[in-house]
C-alpha cells in the first residue's frame, strides 16, 4: 500500500553545543524580526499579522523542540547544558514577545475589524487577542514591567527544577540479603561496589530500579529505607517551588485574579475552583468508605509479615507498605503473578500488535521501513487505510541507559519529520510520530534492556502505559487542523489525558488479550484462565489509588488558591494531605516528597485534578460507544474524526455532544469506580483545618 511521501525533510541529531546556542539565537531574532515588522503595519489584517505570525510560530517550534529536547536525553553533559540555555533563551523571549504592546495593538485593531474568516482562522485571531490580554497588556507600563520580571524568574525556576530532578543520580546501596525478593532480572541490573568485603547493591531513584524494589522487596524496614530516599531527593527544589507558588500568586494578583488556580482555569473546561474542589471532595467522599475496607485487606498480609518477622507494626499500613501488599493481594486472591504474564508481552511484538490494533480501530494502516543505516529498532510510516493518503511516521527506539539522566515520561515536540540517526538516553522505548506540518511527539516507557538471551518483556501494567501512551501520538498524528496552535495535543489539559484513558480498557478486553499476546520463548497466547483472573484484577484497589491521585490533585490545589500573604509550608501540607487522605500512614515520617512532584513546575499546575476530570469524559465515551465492540471500526472512524481531527479547533465539549450525542456524563464513571452516586459536600472542612502557614 503506497501513501504520498512526507512533505518535508527530518531534522538531524548531529548539532554541537555551539551550534544549539546559535540556532536558538537565530530563531529568536527571526521572530523578532518578524514582530517588529507586525507592529510597523498601517494597514493590518489576519493575513499579514496574525496567520503569518501562527506560521512563524509553528516553523520556530520544528526548530526549537530540537534544540531543548538534547537535556533531556544526551550523553553529553555539554549538549545538556546548552540545550538548558536553549531552553532559557527561548522561555525569556517568549515572556518578552508576549508582551509586546506594540504587536497586541495590532492584533487588537483586527480583532475590532471582527472580519469574516472561516471557524478555525476566527478562533485564532480570539486566542490570539486574549492571549495578550492575558499576558498583562492591559496593565500600565510599571505593573508590565514587574510582571515581565516575574514570568522570566517563573520560567527560570522551571527549569532549574526540572534540571535538578534530571540530573539527578541517586540511590540506596543495600546488600543482597536486604533486597530479598528483588526479582533476579532487576537485582542483576543493579550497579555494584564493594565495602568491607560486602557487595553493595544500588537501587537507584529511577522508575526501573525503585518500583519493583517497592513492590518485590519483602522487608519492611528496606521498603522504608528507598521510600525515605526517593522522596528526599533533590531537597533544594522546596525553595524552588514555594518561590514559584509566590511569584504565580503575585502574577495572578496582578492581572486581577484572587488566585493563581482561578487565572489558570479560566481556560479549561473546569473552568472554577469550586468545579475542582467539588469533584476532588465528592470523590474522597465516595471512595473513603471503599479505601478503607481494601486498607483492611492489606493488612491482613502484613499480620502475616509481622509473625515471620518482616514487618513490625500489623495494625498499620505505612506509605511505603501500599505497593508492597498490592502486589500480594494480586499473585494471592486473584493468582495474578506479574513477572509471569510478563512473558507473554516481549516489547517488540507487543508493539507492533498494538498498532495492529490501532489500525483497525482507527482505519489506519501501518508500514514498516527498514534502513540499517539508522540505529532503530523499528520506523513505521502510516495514513488513513480508506483514504489511502499518507498521515505521518512514527520510529521506536530502544535506547541504551545513560546513568546522570532521568528522561521524562512524556515529551511533545514541534512540527517536523523525524528521521534520521537516535541520540542516546536511559533505558527506554521511546516512541517518536511524526506527520506532515504537525507536531512531532515522542513518548517513553520504561523498561528493561533486551539481552541476547532474553527480550524485555513488559508487565501488564506497562502494557496499559504503552497504550495510554501511544495513544497521545495517535492523537497528534490523525488531527487535522489548520494551525498548529489547535494542532492534536494542543487541547484544555483536564481534558488531553481523555483519548489516552479511553484506550487503556483495550488492555482489559480478553479477545485483545489472546491476540496481543505471545510467551517470548513457546509462542503461546495467555492461557483463557489466566487472563480471566488477569481481567477480574482490573479495579483492584480502585478506593485506594484513587485517594492517592486526589490527593495531589487536592495538593495542587491548596498551593495554588492561595489569595492573601500566607505562604504554604508545602512539606507539611504535602504529608499531612497524603496521610488524610490516602488513608496510608506517615509513620512519623517526614519527607519532601514535592520536590520531586515534577507536574508541580512542568505544566500541570493547578492542573493535576484534570486526570481525574478526563477519566469521567474517557469512561463515558468508552461506555456509551465501544464498550459492546472495542474493535469496531466504524465507531473508531467516527472517534477519530469527531473527537482526534479537530484537535482544539473547536470547543470540546462541542466535539464530545457530536459523538455521544447528548451531554457528557459521569454515569459510566462511577460504575467504573464501583460507586453508585456521588455525595456533596460531606468532606468539607476537611482538608481546610490543616495548618499550612509558617
Amino acid at each position: 500500500m503506497a501513501f504520498d511521501a512526507p512533505p518535508q525533510a527530518a531534522p538531524q541529531w548531529n548539532l554541537s553545543p555551539e551550534e544549539i546556542i546559535t540556532k536558538t539565537k537565530e530563531i529568536i531574532e527571526k521572530t523578532r524580526s518578524l514582530e517588529d515588522k507586525v507592529a510597523a503595519l498601517e494597514n493590518p489584517t489576519f493575513e499579514n499579522a496574525i496567520a503569518i505570525m501562527a506560521q512563524n510560530d509553528q516553523s520556530g517550534e520544528r526548530i526549537a523542540s530540537v534544540l531543548v529536547f538534547y537535556q533531556n536525553v544526551s550523553i553529553s553533559k555539554e549538549h545538556r547544558d546548552a540545550s538548558a540555555e536553549s531552553d532559557r533563551l527561548l522561555s525569556e523571549f517568549s515572556v518578552e514577545s508576549s508582551m509586546r504592546e506594540d504587536v497586541f495593538k495590532k492584533v487588537h485593531q483586527v480583532y475590532e475589524l471582527k472580519p469574516q474568516l472561516e471557524p478555525e482562522s476566527t478562533r485564532l485571531l480570539e486566542k490570539t487577542d486574549l492571549d495578550y490580554r492575558r499576558a498583562g497588556l492591559g496593565l500600565n507600563k510599571e505593573d508590565q514591567e514587574k510582571l515581565k520580571s516575574l514570568k522570566v524568574r517563573l520560567s527560570n525556576l522551571s527549569i532549574q527544577f526540572s534540571q535538578r530532578l534530571g540530573e539527578d543520580t541517586g540511590g540506596v546501596f543495600l546488600t543482597k540479603e536486604q533486597l530479598v525478593g528483588l526479582p533476579d532480572d532487576v537485582l542483576n541490573n543493579l550497579a555494584t561496589k564493594e565495602e568491607d568485603g560486602k557487595t553493595l547493591y544500588k537501587v537507584t531513584f529511577k522508575y526501573t530500579d525503585i518500583i519493583p524494589a517497592m513492590s518485590y522487596c519483602k522487608l519492611e524496614e528496606t521498603r522504608k529505607c528507598l521510600f525515605t530516599g526517593n522522596y528526599s531527593k533533590v531537597p533544594e527544589n522546596v525553595n524552588v517551588l514555594h518561590e514559584a507558588i509566590i511569584i504565580r500568586r503575585d502574577i495572578a494578583k496582578l492581572l486581577g485574579y484572587k488566585t493563581w488556580a482561578d487565572f489558570v482555569l479560566e481556560e479549561k473546561m473546569a473552568k472554577n475552583t469550586t468545579t475542582v474542589i467539588n469533584l476532588l471532595d465528592d470523590l474522597r467522599d465516595a471512595l473513603t468508605p471503599t479505601g478503607t475496607k481494601e486498607m483492611a485487606r492489606l493488612l491482613k498480609f502484613k499480620k502475616e509479615d509481622v509473625k515471620n518477622g518482616n514487618a513490625k507494626d500489623g495494625d498499620v499500613l505505612y506509605v511505603w507498605d501500599y505497593q508492597y501488599y498490592d502486589r500480594l493481594l494480586l499473585e494471592s486472591e486473584y493468582q495474578v503473578d506479574q513477572q509471569l504474564i510478563a512473558e507473554y508481552f516481549p516489547m517488540g511484538r507487543t508493539v507492533v500488535g498494538m498498532l495492529r490494533v490501532f489500525e483497525t480501530i482507527f482505519s489506519l494502516k501501518f508500514i514498516e521501513i527498514t534502513d540499517s543505516s539508522r540505529s532503530i529498532a523499528n520506523n513505521f510510516l502510516f495514513g488513513d487505510q480508506t483514504l489511502r493518503i499518507f498521515l505521518g511516521g512514527c520510529i521506536l527506539i530502544f535506547f541504551r541507559e545513560m546513568e546522570n539522566t532521568n528522561t521524562p515520561q512524556t515529551l511533545i515536540w514541534g512540527p517536523d519529520i523525524l528521521i534520521g540517526t537516535a541520540i542516546e538516553c536511559t533505558h527506554v522505548l521511546r516512541l517518536f510520530v511524526t506527520s506532515p506540518n504537525r507536531k512531532l511527539f515522542s513518548e517513553a516507557v520504561n523498561n528493561l534492556i533486551s539481552t541476547p538471551e532474553k527480550p524485555s518483556l513488559l508487565k501488564h501494567q506497562e502494557v496499559v502505559t504503552l497504550f495510554h501512551e501511544t495513544g497521545h501520538a495517535i492523537h497528534d498524528i490523525v488531527s487535522v487542523t489548520k494551525y498548529g496552535r489547535f494542532h492534536g495535543l494542543e487541547v484544555p489539559h483536564d481534558f488531553i489525558e481523555a483519548p489516552s484513558q479511553m484506550l487503556e480498557n483495550w488492555c482489559w478486553n480478553k479477545k485483545v488479550l489472546q491476540e496481543l499476546s505471545h510467551h517470548y520463548e513457546r509462542g503461546e497466547p495467555l492461557k483463557e484462565e489466566l487472563i480471566d483472573k488477569l481481567v477480574a484484577s482490573k479495579n483492584v484497589d480502585i478506593g485506594l489509588s484513587t485517594l492517592r491521585q486526589i490527593f495531589y490533585g487536592m495538593f495542587d490545589m491548596k498551593i495554588h488558591n492561595l489569595s492573601g500573604d500566607e505562604v504554604a509550608d508545602t512539606t507539611k501540607l504535602y504529608n499531612t494531605l497524603r496521610q488524610q487522605i490516602s488513608l496510608v500512614e506517615n509513620g512519623n515520617v517526614s519527607t519532601p516528597g514535592e520536590a520531586s512532584f515534577g507536574h508541580m513546575m512542568g505544566g500541570y499546575d493547578a492542573g493535576y485534578y484534570g486526570y481525574l476530570y478526563s477519566q469521567r469524559i474517557s469512561a463515558d465515551m468508552f461506555y456509551t460507544k465501544f464498550k459492546a465492540d472495542p474493535m469496531n471500526t466504524i465507531v473508531g472512524t467516527e472517534y477519530r474524526d469527531k473527537i482526534l481531527v479537530p484537535g482544539g479547533s473547536r470547543e470540546i465539549i462541542d466535539n464530545l455532544k457530536s459523538f455521544l450525542g447528548r451531554e457528557p456524563n459521569d454515569t459510566a464513571f462511577r460504575e467504573d469506580l464501583g460507586i453508585s452516586q456521588m455525595t456533596e459536600g460531606t468532606c468539607e472542612g476537611k482538608t481546610e483545618a490543616i495548618e499550612i502557614l509558617d
